[in-house]
């Protein structure tokens, strides 16, 4: 009875769109378009030698996302940018935008200039051009806009989104007719009283990869992941559920039939991964992540050399394309671990 009642309640909890009510606080959303910039200079006679790489960064201190910075040029002292930012701030906070002008190099980057630009004064939905010059000499034209933000980016609630309600109720269908086949007499009657059940794999890379592999056939061979809704996933144990999801046999091929495709890829020696060809690509690459504003870091390096390894011929796939794996509910809903990285937020905080 107790499990008949805990089991209610949990799918009471699930298909509620509110139980709580959560206060939604309006911010202000500003966009800042890094137009171009003219005469950028490092000093005539840098000049001579070099000419500036140039990029920006735009910092205001207080806001979530504060910092940001363009993609660079090489060799031109006029660059358009035309790359729009947005950042959010607290109305009941002052702020200023402080741009920093940088010049890339392929040691350390030099830093050209810093100017701060208060953001007291700028009126609501009305784009506001500015100018902003350093060392009397370069100029920088940027185009603020100032907006109300009162529409929440996530959906405040206990309850799940629409589409993972409609994938719990087919793979309820599928749990429930399995457990009948394990509990003949004992399997759940009622919807309301089909259990949901995980399956969580642990990190240790390709050790916990291994063991999840070998726990996935285990599981298939016998059924018994039928009885699960979600299966989840760590490091390791993550690489090794989103090679499973992402092969275009599963889930009409059981974990056991692609183990094999596994163990070739994992045995396969791993000098090719460092031939010229592939280090130039990967090296390119991570370049033009540096180059487009994002963080980069040995970690890219090392999924370029994990994903030729474990996802040959798949390294465009999107975790989006999985869907159709559990469309139908055919198998479980794949969770996965992984960390938001931020460049003013030190990594030791995870540890």
């Amino acid at each position: 009875m107790e499990q008949i009642v805990s089991s209610t309640l949990q799918e009471q909890l699930c298909e509620d769109d509110m139980i709580f009510a959560v206060h939604n606080d309006v911010c202000n959303i500003l966009k800042v378009t890094v137009v171009e910039a003219h005469k950028i200079t490092k000093g005539w006679v840098r000049d001579l030698v070099d000419k500036p790489d140039p990029y920006v960064i735009l910092y205001i201190p207080g806001s979530p996302n504060g910092k940001k910075k363009t993609k660079y040029f090489d060799n031109t002292a006029s660059p358009t940018w035309n790359e729009e930012f947005t950042f959010i701030l607290d109305p009941e906070k002052s702020y200023e935008l402080e741009l920093t002008l940088m010049d890339a190099n392929y040691t350390v980057d030099r830093k050209l200039g810093v100017e701060k630009i208060s953001l007291t004064d700028l009126n609501f939905n009305e784009e506001t051009s500015l100018t902003v010059k350093f060392n009397e000499v370069t100029e920088i034209i940027l185009k603020l806009l100032l907006e109300v933000d009162d529409n929440p980016d996530l959906r405040y609630g206990l309850s799940l989104c629409n589409k993972e309600k409609d994938f719990r109720k087919k793979r309820r269908i599928v749990v429930k007719q399995s457990l009948k086949s394990f509990f003949p007499e004992n399997a759940p009657l009622k919807d309301s009283e089909v259990p949901v059940i995980g399956v969580i794999g642990s990190g240790g890379g390709f050790r916990a990869m291994t063991a999840l592999s070998g726990a996935m056939k285990a599981l298939a061979d016998t059924k018994l992941l039928d009885c699960a809704t979600y299966v989840a996933g760590l490091s390791g144990s993550a690489w090794y559920l989103s090679t499973l999801y992402s092969h275009p046999d599963f889930p009409s091929k059981k974990p056991g039939d692609l183990l094999d495709e596994l163990k070739t890829s994992v045995r396969h020696s791993p000098f090719w991964l460092l031939s010229p060809r592939s280090m130039y690509r990967y090296i390119s690459d991570i370049k033009q992540k540096h180059k487009n504003g994002q963080p980069v870091s040995f970690t890219d390096f090392f999924g370029h050399l994990l994903g030729d390894t474990l996802l040959k011929g798949r390294q465009q796939v999107r975790l989006s394309d999985q869907r159709e794996k559990i469309d139908h509910g055919e198998a479980p809903l794949p969770l996965y671990t992984c960390l938001h990285v931020k460049n003013n937020v030190s990594a030791k905080v995870f540890q």
